[in-house]
């Protein structure tokens, strides 16, 4: 019962993570960036990096972004592989494929708009986990992600703790509040928005007190590492760090949030499946394995 539950958990992971890289999509495609969108550019970064050293020789770039057929094509194909793996949960061919095209996206993605960001990191990772059908197996992957997704935040802490000492810079948070949102208060002054912000800036105490929270949030993380007890607790505070910063400091990597699916434990989601085929005969075939 228990090593069929897991089937059926697996099976609902890569539906609800799919449908997450689903809306990632329809959100970049929104902002076109897609790579059919990029319009052929030629600029292109590296930096040291060799795996985009390896992707320059290899030539993608000029297959999938400088060529505009392929572009589409392989836009085309990535979100088709996408929307079969939410449909057919149950195999992991489209699964296995969609995880080895994905990091071409990435590269290309990086590479040519020149600025190498990690808010895609969760969507590359995330998806290795459902190669396996075996559950054992499954589940050793899916909690090395759930440390992984804990690591990063607590990581984040220890830079602004201890490495970095960033939390004991009162000034700090001012600063990084008019760097990141200079542009828009300048063409925007009259919004609620802007009139908000010139508040807070007028009083700095509390954009520090801010930012310390969001340090605690960071170090909360580390509570993960002992116990599973309080993995709902810390979803959401994740998720409230992110918007957050997306407020205050125009940072919004809400793809990362992905890597939250983790967090949601086994038998808590059976409870909730539980509930809905109850309540919901309707969707009650969305809820079994297929």
């Amino acid at each position: 019962m228990q090593n069929l539950f897991t089937k059926s958990y697996r099976e609902h992971m890569v539906r609800v993570v799919f449908l997450f890289i689903l809306a990632s999509f329809v959100f970049r495609y929104y902002n076109h960036v897609l790579l059919h969108q990029l319009l052929q550019p030629v600029i292109f970064k590296t930096d040291s990096d060799l795996a985009y050293w390896l992707y320059l020789i290899a030539g993608f770039g000029k297959l999938i972004v400088q060529n505009h057929a392929g572009s589409l094509i392989f836009d085309s194909v990535l979100i088709s592989l996408c929307l079969t793996s939410i449909v057919y949960a149950s195999q992991r061919v489209t699964v296995i494929a969609f995880s080895i095209l994905y990091p071409l996206y990435f590269l290309s993605y990086n590479a040519y708009v020149t600025h190498h960001t990690g808010t895609m990191n969760g969507i590359l990772l995330i998806t290795f986990a459902f190669w396996t059908m075996n559950t054992s197996t499954f589940r050793i992957l899916w909690e090395a992600l759930r440390y992984f997704t804990l690591s990063i935040y607590s990581m984040a802490f220890l830079w602004k703790f201890i490495i970095g000492a960033s939390v004991f810079n009162t000034s700090g948070p001012e600063a990084i509040v008019k760097d990141n949102l200079a542009l828009y208060l300048y063409l925007n002054p009259d919004t609620l928005f802007a009139t908000a912000m010139y508040w807070f800036i007028q009083h700095p105490l509390l954009l520090y007190l801010g930012y310390g929270f969001c340090v605690l949030i960071q170090a909360s993380m580390i509570i993960g590492f002992f116990t599973r007890k309080y993995d709902r607790l810390l979803c959401m505070l994740a998720i409230l760090f992110h918007f957050v910063t997306y407020f205050f400091v125009d940072v919004f990597y809400f793809e990362l949030l992905i890597l939250n699916f983790t967090f949601i434990r086994v038998d808590v989601f059976s409870r909730f499946t539980g509930r809905v085929k109850k309540s919901s005969p309707l969707f009650q075939k969305a809820y079994l394995p297929t």
